[in-house]
């Protein structure tokens, strides 16, 4: 029962952070408003959560296969150590540059960790699951386009840092980055779908 909660819960959770980031493009006054701007960090806490104990519930259904649940592990200690990072009293304390760049190496690791993760788990799935293995590739090819993405990222940071010098980028680099934040997240949520039939129909069989 806790797998399946966690697991509607990450979907609304991401669903929400999907129309946040729409309503900030689309609606920018409103949610730029100082009512929003005080909800914001709090419902931020509540994804946060959210992902967490997805995790912890993710790393009790398939910890039996030690692969996927050594490094459902050190996804957890690496989500709580990224959060206590992005804490406000923390990046004050850290300095701009070494919050960011810690934020970066974060990142990277936990995308490239997720990447090798879904490799393992697409290789155990019944060959008669065609659904969730096309869930899982959409969702590995998405979180490729994530390491690349966040590779270029710490590039682009750390040559700000070492020459001061900022890079430039047209409207079309943004739209398509906000392209690949929207498709990475559906195929979260479609992902979470199948994994959720997936698991249904295993118990009730």
């Amino acid at each position: 029962m806790f797998l399946k909660n966690m697991l509607l819960a990450l979907m609304i959770a991401l669903g929400y952070e999907m129309v946040l980031k729409a309503g900030r493009l689309l609606v920018p006054g409103w949610f730029n408003s100082p009512f929003m701007h005080s909800l914001t960090p709090l419902l931020s806490i509540l994804v946060s959560l959210i992902i967490l104990l997805f995790l912890i519930s993710f790393y009790q259904e398939e910890k039996g296969y030690k692969p996927i649940g050594n490094m459902v592990k050190i996804l957890i200690v690496l989500f709580v150590l990224n959060f206590i990072f992005k804490l406000a009293v923390v990046r004050d304390a850290l300095g701009y540059q070494s919050a960011r760049l810690t934020g970066e190496i974060f990142s990277l690791i936990t995308v490239a960790l997720m990447f090798s993760l879904l490799i393992f788990f697409i290789h155990r799935l019944p060959a008669e699951n065609v659904l969730l293995k096309q869930a899982t590739l959409f969702l590995l090819f998405m979180f490729g386009i994530g390491i690349i993405k966040n590779i270029f990222s710490m590039y682009v940071f750390g040559r700000f840092v070492l020459s001061g010098v900022t890079m430039e980028f047209s409207d079309w680099f943004y739209q398509m980055m906000m392209v690949i934040f929207f498709l990475t997240h559906l195929s979260l949520i479609y992902f979470l779908f199948r994994y959720y039939q997936f698991k249904f129909q295993t118990l009730k069989a």
